[in-house]
C-alpha cells in the first residue's frame, strides 16, 4: 500500500508537514515564510537542502569529509589525562588512562559519547566551518538535549507543561538558535563588505553548499532568525542519525568475531593504517589512515550490508504527507495474504493526512525473517552471472529500489542527505576498525546495549570500553 501511495505523490504534499516541523521543532514561525519565494524549505521545491545531494557540492563535501576522517581518526583519543589538552569529544565522554602490564597505555571511555562527539564535530566542521564550535563549544551537547525531547515538541507539548526534561530541551534549542542566528548575521555582514568581530573573521571554511544557500536567503530577504531555524534542522539531520548508526554498526561488528574478521579482510585493500615517519618536537606523529571511499562503497558488499542492516534494525523514519486531491490506495496481494483477507481499498480525501512509520515494515516477519536479529547477510545473494566474473563472483550486495523507497522517509532532511551520510558512516566505520582495538571495559564479553526510542533512530545506552591503537 505504501508503494501505491508512492505512485501518487502528485496527489500529496509534504509542505504543510514540513512547515509544522519547522515551527514546532526548529523554532520558526509562519510569518517568516512566503510561499513561492526561492530558497525556502518547501517540500519538493526545497533547493537549499538538495544542494547537499547534488553536484558539484556533493563531490566537494565528500572529498573534504574523507580527508577529515583520515586526518582525525588516529586522534579519536589523545592519551592525555589533562582535560585542557583533550579533544572536545573526549571531554564529554569521560576518558581516563590506564597502563597495562605490558606498559602499553589504554583509554577507558564511554563509547557512544565518544563516537557522537567525534562524528558530530566532524559533521559540523565540514558544513558550518570550525569557527562555530570554537565560539559555541556546547553545540553538540545542546543538540543532544534538544533531540532527547524532539518527539514531545513534535506533539506540540509546551515548555510549561510538567514533562521531564522538556524545559532543558527548549532551552537547548534556544541556545542553538542564538548561535546560528549570530553566524548568519555575521555572514551577511561579510557579504555586505562590513568587518565582523575578530572571532568571526574566518568563515572561509564554511562549505560551498551552505554558503550558497546563505546567499540565496540573503538575496531573497529572509531574516537571520528564519535562517537559523533552517540551519538547526540541517545540523540535527546530519548529526543525530549518523552518530547512532555508526555506534550500532560498530558494536554489532565487534560483538561478532567471525563478522569482524570478514569485514576487516574485505576492507583491507581500501582502508589502511600507515605508520608515520615524521616527528614533531622529537615526538613521533600518529599513524595515518588511507581510505578509498568509492571502493569501500562499491567493492565491500558485507560492510555495506552491515550498514543497511543497522539502518533496518534501528532507524525510525517517518513520512508525513497531506492529501491534496482524492486518492484510492489498494493493498498488495502480499499484504492481504499476510492478514488472511482479500485486498482492501482505502479512500483518502483532500485534506487528510498520511503518516507512514517505515520502521514497521522493517520489523515484521513478512519482509524480514527473524526481524529482531542482526543479520547483514540477509541482504546478500550469490551471483550467478558469468560475465565479468572478476567483479561479480561471490557474495553481492542487493538493493531493491522499491524496498529502499519503502524503508526510508521521503522528505525529511536525513533522507535527502543520505548520499553524504553513507560516505560518512562507511568511511568512519572503516577508519575506526583499522585504527583502533576496542574491547569492553573489565574484560567482559561484548553485549549489544539496550535501546531507547529516538526521533530518527533508536539511541543506545552508553557502554564503557577500552581503546588502544593498533600497531
Amino acid at each position: 500500500m505504501v508503494r501505491s501511495l508512492f505512485k501518487q505523490r502528485q496527489s500529496t504534499s509534504a509542505e504543510p508537514c514540513i512547515n509544522y516541523l519547522l515551527d514546532n521543532n526548529f523554532g520558526s514561525n509562519s510569518r517568516a515564510r512566503k510561499p513561492g519565494r526561492e530558497g525556502t524549505y518547501h517540500g519538493e521545491s526545497s533547493k537549499w537542502m538538495r544542494l547537499l545531494a547534488e553536484e558539484p557540492y556533493l563531490t566537494d563535501l565528500s572529498s573534504v569529509l574523507v580527508k577529515e576522517i583520515e586526518r582525525t581518526t588516529p586522534s579519536l583519543v589523545s592519551f592525555t589525562s589533562s582535560v585542557v589538552d583533550q579533544y572536545p569529544w573526549e571531554r564529554i565522554s569521560g576518558v581516563t588512562l590506564q597502563n597495562e602490564a605490558s606498559g602499553e597505555r589504554v583509554c577507558i571511555t564511554k563509547l557512544y559519547s565518544l563516537i557522537s562527539g567525534f562524528v558530530g564535530n566532524l559533521s559540523i566542521n565540514i558544513l558550518m566551518g570550525k569557527t562555530l564550535l570554537d565560539v559555541y563549544p556546547n553545540v553538540l551537547p545542546d543538540i543532544s538535549a534538544f533531540n532527547s525531547k524532539f518527539n514531545a515538541m513534535l506533539l506540540g507539548i509546551q515548555r510549561w507543561i510538567p514533562f521531564p526534561g522538556l524545559v532543558n530541551a527548549y532551552l537547548a534549542r534556544r541556545r542553538l538558535l542564538v548561535c546560528l542566528t549570530v553566524q548568519n548575521a555575521i555572514f551577511s555582514q561579510i557579504e555586505n563588505g562590513q568587518e565582523p568581530e575578530a572571532v568571526w573573521r574566518d568563515l572561509d571554511d564554511v562549505s560551498a553548499a551552505v554558503q550558497a544557500r546563505m546567499r540565496t536567503r540573503i538575496k531573497n530577504g529572509y531574516s537571520v532568525e528564519y535562517a537559523a531555524a533552517e540551519d538547526l534542522s540541517l545540523l540535527w539531520a546530519v548529526t543525530v542519525r549518523a552518530n547512532a548508526l555508526i555506534f550500532w554498526n560498530l558494536v554489532h561488528i565487534l560483538a561478532d568475531p567471525k563478522l569482524h574478521a570478514e569485514v576487516l579482510a574485505e576492507i583491507g585493500p581500501y582502508a589502511k593504517l600507515k605508520p608515520s615517519n615524521s616527528a614533531t618536537f622529537g615526538l613521533p606523529e600518529p599513524p595515518q589512515v588511507s581510505l578509498d571511499i568509492d571502493k569501500l562503497i562499491g567493492s565491500c558488499p558485507l560492510l555495506m550490508c552491515t550498514q543497511r542492516e543497522t539502518s533496518r534494525l534501528y532507524s525510525t523514519p517517518y513520512t508525513y504527507r497531506k492529501v491534496t486531491s482524492n486518492i484510492n490506495l489498494t493493498e498488495s496481494d502480499e499484504d492481504a495474504s499476510f492478514n488472511s483477507r482479500e485486498a482492501q481499498t482505502y479512500h483518502l480525501s483532500e485534506g487528510d493526512y498520511v503518516v507512514i512509520p517505515h520502521s514497521l515494515r522493517n520489523r515484521i516477519p513478512l519482509y524480514n525473517s527473524s526481524p529482531d536479529s542482526f543479520d547483514p547477510r540477509r541482504h546478500l545473494i550469490k551471483s550467478t552471472e558469468a560475465d565479468d566474473l572478476e567483479d561479480k563472483k561471490g557474495l553481492q550486495h542487493v538493493v531493491d529500489e522499491d524496498e529502499q523507497d519503502c524503508s526510508e522517509g521521503w522528505d525529511d532532511p536525513a533522507s535527502v542527505c543520505w548520499k553524504l551520510e553513507q560516505r560518512k558512516v562507511i568511511g568512519t566505520l572503516a577508519a575506526i576498525l583499522v585504527t583502533w582495538d576496542i574491547k569492553p571495559a573489565g574484560g567482559e564479553d561484548w553485549q549489544v546495549p539496550n535501546r531507547r526510542s529516538g526521533s530518527l533512530i533508536d539511541e543506545p545506552k552508553d557502554i564503557q570500553v577500552m581503546l588502544k591503537m593498533k600497531s
